[in-house]
């Protein structure tokens, strides 16, 4: 109910649905989800964070797509990407389930497309960025905490 009145005030409440869902939640998925999508575009981030609460990763990596996200009156591509990467980071990092950094692995496609540092800080966050080796001229990255070994060698 409380989301229901959230969405139904005059102007929209969106950062406020935002913050009610990224944190414990009482909502009940389908319906929710049903209400937050009935909504448009604007909400989508609202429908990834009532997805990641519920621990539905599945969904929100169904639901975590440049097409769906980026549109009039959702992200910008910026936005889309830097919310993309911390999540999939969140995914990598996250301890309580073995399955979850494979996921993360699984999306990480497109956010290396878009810029391949980016992508490669999620699997190496807390390591040295990108640099170049002169010696040999190869690109590589140095020390991945996630991996435990350093492909450079």
């Amino acid at each position: 109910m409380y989301l229901f009145a959230l969405m139904n005030c005059a102007p929209p409440k969106k950062n406020v649905v935002i913050d009610l869902l990224k944190g414990t939640n009482r909502c009940q998925i389908e319906s929710c989800s049903v209400l937050l999508a009935s909504n448009g575009d604007s909400y989508i981030e609202a429908l990834l964070w009532l997805y990641r609460s519920q621990n539905q990763h599945a969904r929100v990596l169904a639901a975590l797509t440049e097409d769906k996200c980026v549109t009039g009156t959702g992200w910008t591509r910026d936005q889309f990407y830097r919310w993309t990467a911390e999540y999939l980071q969140w995914l990598w990092y996250h301890e309580d389930d073995v399955n979850l950094p494979k996921q993360a692995l699984a999306a990480l496609k497109s956010v290396l497309e878009y810029d391949a540092e980016v992508g490669v800080h999620i699997v190496c966050f807390g390591c040295p960025p990108v640099h170049l080796v002169t010696d040999s001229g190869a690109l590589c990255v140095v020390g991945s905490m996630r991996l435990g070994v350093s492909p450079c060698g």
